[in-house]
Order: C-alpha cells, then sequence, then structure tokens
C-alpha cells in the first residue's frame, strides 16, 4: 500500500504525520516502513502567455506555477528521478497481536 502526500516543507521545521485507525496485522512480528521524499521537477522553459498592452504592442507575461498542485500533477513526481531523501524498511515496534476492543 502507497500513501501519498504533497506538501511543501521548511528548512528546519518538524512535521508529525499521524495515521489513525490502521490496524495491526493479524501475525506477530515487525511491519517494515519505507519513507521517500520526491523534489517538484522544474520546468524545462518557461511558460508565458501572450497579452496586448495600451500601445497595441504583444507583451509577454510569465505564468507562475500553481502553488497547489493538481493530484495528477504530484503522482506525475512519484519516479526515482525526482526522489531526494529515503528510508528503507523501516521496522516498527514489534506486534505482540490484535487490540480488540
Amino acid at each position: 500500500s502507497e500513501i501519498v502526500l504533497a506538501l511543501e516543507v521548511l528548512k528546519g521545521a518538524q512535521y508529525t504525520l499521524a495515521l489513525m485507525d490502521v490496524a495491526n496485522p493479524a501475525e506477530t512480528g515487525v511491519v517494515l516502513w519505507t519513507l521517500r521524499s520526491y523534489a517538484r521537477p522544474k520546468p524545462t522553459a518557461a511558460l508565458v502567455t501572450a497579452a496586448t498592452s495600451d500601445a497595441g504592442q504583444l507583451v509577454k507575461d510569465e505564468v507562475l506555477p500553481s502553488a497547489l498542485p493538481s493530484p495528477e500533477e504530484v503522482l506525475s513526481w512519484i519516479q526515482i528521478l525526482h526522489a531526494r531523501d529515503e528510508m528503507l524498511d523501516w521496522p516498527t515496534p514489534p506486534i505482540v497481536g490484535r487490540i480488540t476492543a
């Protein structure tokens, strides 16, 4: 299973991720997690739009990327080419059994 979160992280800031209502596996043992971060790719060329000035001349205005990319755009980044940091096979505390209410 995979969970994809898209957010802008700041240098030196701390973040907490809490997953709720996650059921432990039925078997005892250890679950291994992999965490990986990806960088938003830089555009290969500037995006521009054409506009007309008051003098009737054609001018170009740069279009900046959206602060909130679409889910489809974010999913396109999930490639090894854009990978930054990763922690492979990070073990959870031992699972001794399921807790049921």
